[in-house]
């Protein structure tokens, strides 16, 4: 089912160790930082959370931007 929503799929090689990377030195989980890691590996991608936590945490790395700020 969810194949059938032709949603964008990122496969850059690079994700894993990125989000690996940010969990330890963020001190946030790999699931909070594997979506980050797409945007900061994706030449146009942003995350857009709600996760007050972790934006104050990931802010300076970038292309992170709250809910309330995204238009």
């Amino acid at each position: 089912m969810l194949c059938a929503l032709e949603l964008p799929v990122a496969d850059e090689p690079l994700v894993l160790p990125r989000a690996c990377a940010l969990a330890v030195e963020l001190r946030q989980h790999v699931f909070d930082t594997y979506y980050h890691a797409v945007a900061l590996e994706t030449s146009d991608g942003v995350l857009i959370t709600a996760d007050e936590g972790y934006l104050r945490a990931a802010r300076p790395k970038g292309r992170i931007v709250h809910l309330r700020e995204w238009h």
